[in-house]
């Protein structure tokens, strides 16, 4: 089941699998959890992947472990981390302006003080403004 998670200011919208099966666990184990940021889990399967080297199933059988709780797991992990299920109903916040917007204001406003339409006081006043200095 895939699951819309978002942070505590809608900003950073996720997909995740809650179940099912992590080829990417899989495939790359311990590495895959300090991919996503897992450090902790990480390092506690490549702990028990060593302690289990010595045995013949023990290795195989932690990461088939991995491959089949990653999902659940990150799932977990991000619900911790301060994500919470996004309600579709709930968009995102506005953003008043982008860099970019800015980026074109301040042209403007430096093209009309070339060309004298406005003081450099005025320019600096209404620069002030845009950035909320």
């Amino acid at each position: 089941m895939k699951v819309l998670l978002s942070n505590q200011y809608n900003t950073n919208l996720k997909e995740v699998k809650t179940e099912g099966w992590s080829w990417g666990a899989l495939f790359l184990g311990f590495l895959w959890y300090w991919i996503y940021g897992m450090w902790g889990k990480g390092i506690l399967y490549l702990v028990v992947g060593l302690i289990l080297l010595f045995t013949i199933v023990g290795p195989i059988a932690l990461w088939l472990y991995m491959a089949i709780n990653f999902n659940k797991e990150y799932y977990e992990f991000l619900l911790d981390s301060g994500y919470k299920e996004h309600d579709s109903n709930t968009s995102k916040p506005e953003v008043k302006e982008t860099a970019a917007s800015y980026i074109k204001e301040l042209e403007k406003l430096a093209l009309l003080r070339d060309k004298g339409t406005i003081s450099e006081e005025e320019f600096e006043t209404k620069k002030k403004q845009i950035l909320n200095i």
